[in-house]
């Protein structure tokens, strides 16, 4: 698969980011993505990234005019709340794309929002999975796998199968750009998130979806100590952009228990 990389605009703020804090980034022009666009023919599979790809009103010119260039397949890496709009997602199908990878990082509205630190994300972002597989698109959702969530892997796999997904992707952190800053309050401890990642992997078998877990993490769940949790994915760019205005509150006692109910639990499961 080739990328292109549509620069850093995005509408979530998540706490993992691994574009730099201040997001500036100087506008390209529809007709130089274009130029890039043909650099990178040809190729049977495309993957468009951001930011955000859905930001930019010029993504039906550029998936049109990849499709023109004999692209077979377009893949954009978003967090689908656009797709929240059914006509959105029937517009984007008809222009040309294939298919989506969605980020989903919790199996409750807290727990992913959270994550992306915008209120309401989750319940958009499922309403878009739902509108892209009505309309024929393939989606799988990758999930970051952080402190915040490595406890309710199993819940984020059985989500997306239910919404639709053809498969899960779990990845660890890049600890660069806006991640490094967090790193203390993000990276989950590999041999904690290996247990949880084991079990997905046995409900996957038992379900038949596709479940995908990157080389940082596979290595824990192969039994390896040591891990350090960065898989670092050479296709992106840590952008220099916008500084960040929203402030890490510290969270009262009821809300973690909404974000992560099983550390409240002393009955968790432990087969």
């Amino acid at each position: 698969m080739r990328i292109l990389q549509l620069g850093p605009r995005c509408n979530n703020a998540c706490i993992f980011c691994a574009n730099a804090l201040d997001r500036t980034a100087p506008a390209v022009a529809t007709r130089e993505w274009m130029e890039r666009l043909a650099a990178l023919v040809p190729t049977e599979e495309l993957g468009v990234m951001g930011g955000e790809p859905t930001l930019r009103e010029d993504l039906f010119d550029i998936v049109r005019h990849a499709k023109r260039l004999g692209v077979g397949r377009i893949v954009l890496r978003t967090n689908a709340r656009r797709f929240t709009y059914v006509s959105y997602a029937q517009q984007l199908a008809s222009a040309g794309v294939s298919g989506l990878d969605v980020g989903l990082y919790g199996s409750s509205p807290a727990m992913h929002d959270y994550h992306t630190d915008v209120p309401g994300s989750f319940l958009q972002t499922l309403r878009g999975i739902k509108h892209a597989t009505a309309v024929g698109m393939n989606v799988i959702t990758t999930c970051v796998v952080t402190r915040s969530n490595y406890r309710h892997l199993v819940d984020i796999a059985r989500l997306a199968g239910s919404l639709g997904a053809q498969g899960v992707r779990f990845r660890a952190p890049e600890v660069i750009g806006r991640a490094a800053a967090t790193r203390s309050r993000i990276v989950a401890p590999p041999e904690l998130a290996m247990v949880h990642l084991r079990r997905v992997r046995a409900q996957a078998q038992r379900s038949g979806l596709d479940v995908s877990i990157d080389r940082a993490l596979t290595v824990a769940v192969d039994g390896s100590s040591g891990v350090q949790a960065v898989d670092m994915d050479r296709t992106a760019k840590a952008w220099p952009a916008r500084q960040e205005q929203r402030s890490r509150e510290r969270r009262s006692g009821d809300e973690l228990r909404d974000i992560l109910p099983s550390l409240f639990d002393s009955s968790e499961d432990e087969s």
